[in-house]
């Protein structure tokens, strides 16, 4: 695993579930504000309280994981303990990438709904799932590009990301569901 890699090589490596996902707690939100502070707080308890840590943190993972890095150093802030990223087949926007093209729902919209199976349990991501995916196909606010989904797009926080002075390794394929931002 890539915990085997850095842990061979030195490295203490944490890995945590979002809030809401796999055996952790808490209500399922979806790459809400809530998981980026839970984030941010992590990476402040590995720097400072993990025995051992030398106080520095880098996020690595991919897809899920490659966006939730984004959020978690915004929220960070400058000066944090993150010093360096790597997510990797991530997209930059979820809206008008992944779930709508052109304003048509895609198969990709689909999606939601199976939230609960993707996030390994069920603390309330089938049905926050199944309302995103209700409320796109009867034309409601989550059908249009608006606060909801800007505030879960990466790309709404490149400027700030940059802004932080972190270095960051970004890398997709042409096979990544999120196309145009992985070529580009």
């Amino acid at each position: 695993t890539a915990g085997d890699y850095f842990v061979k090589r030195g490295y203490l490596f944490v890995t945590a579930s979002v809030r809401g996902t796999r055996n952790s707690g808490g209500d399922f939100l979806f790459f809400s504000d809530r998981d980026a502070k839970d984030g941010a707080e992590i990476a402040q308890w590995a720097a400072s309280q993990l025995q051992n840590s030398n106080g520095k943190v880098g996020l690595q993972g991919g897809s899920w994981a490659g966006l939730n890095q984004v959020y978690t150093a915004v929220s960070a802030g400058k000066n944090s303990p993150i010093k360096a990223l790597a997510p990797y087949c991530f997209g930059a926007e979820f809206y008008r990438e992944t779930y709508n093209a052109g304003g048509i729902p895609t198969q990709t919209a689909q999606f939601p709904p199976i939230l609960k199976f993707a996030v390994g349990n069920d603390h309330g991501a089938g049905a926050f799932g199944q309302a995103i995916a209700d409320e796109v196909y009867a034309g409601g606010p989550r059908a249009y590009y608006n606060d909801f989904w800007k505030a879960r797009s990466p790309g709404t926080y490149a400027k700030q990301l940059a802004d932080l002075g972190i270095p960051v390794l970004i890398w997709g394929t042409h096979l990544d569901i999120y196309t145009e931002s992985a070529l580009s």
